[in-house]
């Protein structure tokens, strides 16, 4: 993430998520090309329901 932020699959709006490789957590965040930061939105379990990941973002 540190090296590509952008590599990372967009999932809703600008709002982007990143699976870790040894744990089942994914990273959710934003890009603030600005500042030249990542925004941690979220680090969720990946049996949390979708939906969940949708009302965090908004």
């Amino acid at each position: 993430m540190l090296i590509n932020p952008f590599y990372a699959s967009i999932i809703e709006d600008d709002a982007r998520s990143a699976s870790l490789k040894r744990f089942p957590y994914a990273v959710i965040y934003r890009i603030d090309a600005e500042r030249l930061q990542i925004r941690v939105i979220a680090i969720i379990h990946h049996h949390r329901h979708p939906n969940w990941i949708s009302n965090r973002i908004q």
